[in-house]
């Protein structure tokens, strides 16, 4: 189960606990409750594991970009040295040989570039993500926490009472 969903049944938990009477105040299944979190800890490493495959996916279009790049400029060198038969088109060829050389490094660093960008995108949405998810788990730990905790106080003073 996706970590959002728990934390929405966790919220549901909460919100379906029986009231006590003018206290605002509700009594909850710690059963429940903690099964819940226990699902959310579960959970999170599959989170984690999804940005980290954002990541290697990041890596993949690099390494892919390098890959192209040196199989251009494999390819102009090639391009170069196929064209020489005489002075004349020695001079053409390495005229091409330079332009196409200058066109795949500036392909290649386009792709790179793109890729890099793309990375710093994937890698600040899964970040921004990540935080998001921790932020709202943590903030609901910490009502549940501070209702839980209130509600102990309110039986420990009825039965101090009783």
């Amino acid at each position: 189960m996706e970590t959002l969903e728990l934390i929405d049944k966790l919220e549901s938990l909460v919100a379906g606990a029986s009231r006590l009477p003018l206290t605002g105040k509700a009594m909850v299944d710690v059963q429940a409750l903690m099964s819940v979190v226990d699902q959310i800890r579960t959970s999170l490493p599959e989170d984690m594991k999804d940005a980290k495959q954002i990541l290697e996916k990041r890596d993949n279009i690099v390494n892919q970009a390098l890959m192209d790049a040196r199989r251009l400029k494999a390819s102009a060198e090639q391009d170069s040295k196929s064209r020489i038969q005489d002075s004349e088109i020695v001079k053409v060829s390495q005229k091409r040989a330079e332009e196409v050389l200058n066109e795949a490094q500036r392909r290649a660093e386009k792709t790179v570039a793109e890729a890099q960008r793309q990375t710093d995108a994937m890698r600040q949405e899964a970040d921004k993500y990540a935080l998001e998810v921790l932020s709202k788990l943590e903030s609901q730990l910490s009502a549940l926490l501070s209702s839980a905790r209130r509600g102990i106080e309110q039986l420990e003073v009825a039965k101090a009472a009783a």
